[in-house]
This record gives C-alpha cells, sequence and structure tokens, in this order.
C-alpha cells in the first residue's frame, strides 16, 4: 500500500495498481512474456518506482502512476523473496542475493554460495541477515550469514533448521526460528544472546514476533505461545499502551 494505491503481482505475471478505497484497477502491466512469469513477492515502492523480482529470472521498475517500465536487470534464477530496502540499495534474493541501485537496477554486489539455497531474509538496519539451507558444510548444520554491500559481517552455525528470521526494532535482537526453538543473536556480530526450547515439539516453530517485552510465536502443532522477554537482555524496554 502506497498512498492512496494497492500494488500487487499475480502469478500469470502481471503487475497491478488498484484504487485502495474502490479496489478499481488504475493499470496493469504483463512483467514479462516468458512462460514462468509469476510474481510471488510483495512489491517495494520507493521514489516513484515500484519495483518486483519475477520468477522470470528479473527484477524491474515501473513508474507508480502509469505502470510504464522503467528498468528491468536480469538475474541468475526466479526470484522468491523480497525486494528488501537496505539503506539505499536494494536486496534481491534469487539463489544469490543482489544488490541493487534503486533508480537504475545496476547490480553493485551479488553474494553467492555453492550449493546452498537462500531460505530467509531480514533486514536488521545494519545488514541482511540470511539464512542457507540445502547441502551445506560438512557438518550438517544450517547457516546463517550477515552480511551488506561492504561484504558479509558474520556467518554462524544454528542449531537447526531455520523456519524463519526477524529483526524486531523494539529489543534491536534477531530471531531465529528453527525446529528445536528459537534463536536470539545480536545484529551486527550474530553472537547467541540466550535460546528458547521446547521440549517433544512436532515440527518446530515459524516465525516470531516482539511487541512489548513479549515474544509471540505458532508452533507447527498448533500452539500459540505469549513468552516474557528476558529483560536483562534487551537494549530497551516498552511500556504497553493502556
Amino acid at each position: 500500500i502506497y498512498g492512496d494505491s494497492v500494488f500487487v503481482g499475480d502469478r500469470h505475471g502481471f503487475l497491478h495498481c488498484l484504487d485502495s478505497q474502490s479496489g478499481k484497477t488504475r493499470w496493469k502491466t504483463a512483467t514479462s512474456k516468458a512462460k514462468n512469469r509469476s510474481v510471488n513477492l510483495t512489491p517495494l515502492v520507493l521514489n516513484g518506482l515500484v519495483i518486483v523480482g519475477t520468477n522470470a529470472k528479473k527484477a524491474a521498475a515501473y513508474a507508480t502512476k502509469t505502470g510504464k517500465q522503467v528498468w528491468a536487470t536480469k538475474l541468475n534464477g526466479p526470484s522468491g523473496f523480497g525486494p528488501l530496502l537496505c539503506r539505499n540499495l536494494l536486496a534481491i534474493v534469487t539463489d544469490s542475493i543482489y544488490l541493487l541501485k534503486p533508480e537504475n537496477g545496476k547490480i553493485v554486489r551479488r553474494f553467492s554460495w555453492n550449493a546452498c539455497g537462500i531460505r530467509q531474509a531480514e533486514w536488521t538496519q545494519r545488514e541482511i541477515v540470511i539464512s542457507l539451507s540445502g547441502n551445506l558444510p560438512s557438518d550438517g548444520n544450517p547457516k546463517i550469514v550477515g552480511l551488506n554491500e561492504n561484504g558479509i559481517r558474520f556467518t554462524e552455525t544454528c542449531g537447526a533448521f531455520v523456519e524463519g528470521i526477524h529483526f524486531a526494532t523494539e529489543t534491536k535482537l534477531v530471531y531465529v526460528s528453527h525446529f528445536d526453538g528459537i534463536e536470539v543473536r545480536r545484529r551486527g556480530t550474530g553472537v547467541l544472546v540466550f535460546k528458547i526450547e521446547r521440549k517433544n515439539s512436532a515440527g518446530g516453530n515459524g516465525p516470531v514476533d516482539v511487541r512489548y517485552n513479549t515474544i509471540y510465536v505458532l508452533t507447527m502443532d498448533g500452539y500459540v505461545y505469549a513468552l516474557r522477554h528476558p529483560l536483562a537482555q534487551t537494549n530497551q524496554t516498552a511500556t504497553r499502551p493502556k
């Protein structure tokens, strides 16, 4: 949602601009002529442009008022996550992470890992934190990696297969959900602050949210937990409104 418009992509490869009050179509445009051209991502609106990644191995920007294509950048595979705004750059995720200039789509940096897929990505206001899956290193443990335009800042091993990554602005901490529980890590270094484990859980844990010193998590076996946050470990506290 941006201003009085709603931007949404569909699996036929179209990007739509709708009136937010009536739902009427203002414009729609085909993002590609490729057979697999689905737009599975939430568009990002920035400086008069609406930007998406597509399954047709490209990222593209369109004028918010008219739907006219402003730029398109070829990628190495379908984009299933992002775009993320990373300071003054865009992050587009395929099997690699591309950092692009939003005004023209020029590639600034690209990060790739042999035989590893990128499963999750989150922006922490300092770096992008991703989880790697697939044919992982010989220890068999999933990795989380922090990176920005200057390079890779950290690589850490997680306890189990990662289901979600969430950065909480309230605590300035990164919450990594996986099959065995939740790991809470510091941005910038990836250092483990504390972890939450649940015995006899079935199927793991979904992404978390943090509000008013409470950690909320949905488990894969059908429970919602509200967990009191260890205040000694947070960077700041917040007061719930009355």
